[in-house]
């Protein structure tokens, strides 16, 4: 089971690096798609909204920056669950049910990582002495 814990966080950390930077590479391309399909609506033509758009692909390759090798694991995996619940609820609001199947995808998996984090033997939190559980 804690193999299968390690490779489960590593399959979500490589997936959520190489979709951040792939966003990166697209970022005009991605912000544009989703305001224009929005249709008018106001809260994706908030500027607050606007600026989390920019800055989500950073979020999500530093989470799986530290996904990766199981570095601060719980507070990564905590942070993610808000972030990808907050985005889902974002995506049901403004109409985009193409994008909630994807973060409904991540939601489960931070949600499992977090609930067997007891197996997390196999991470740089263990080779450190980094006790997140406690948090």
């Amino acid at each position: 089971m804690k193999l299968f814990y390690a490779g489960i966080r590593i399959f979500v950390g490589a997936q959520l690096m190489f979709a951040g930077y792939g966003e990166t590479v697209a970022l005009n391309e991605l912000s544009s798609n989703i305001v224009s399909t929005s249709g008018g609506n106001i809260l994706l033509e908030n500027n607050v909204f606007q600026a989390l758009l920019i800055c989500l692909p950073f979020i999500k390759f530093g989470l799986g920056l530290f996904l990766l090798p199981g570095f601060f694991t719980k507070p990564s995996l905590i942070a993610g669950l808000v972030l990808f619940g907050v985005l889902t609820l974002v995506m049901m609001i403004s109409g985009n049910s193409s994008e909630v199947i994807g973060n409904l995808f991540y939601l489960t998996f931070f949600a499992g990582l977090l609930k067997y984090l007891d197996y997390n033997n196999i991470s740089l939190d263990n080779k450190a002495n980094l006790t997140c559980r406690s948090l």
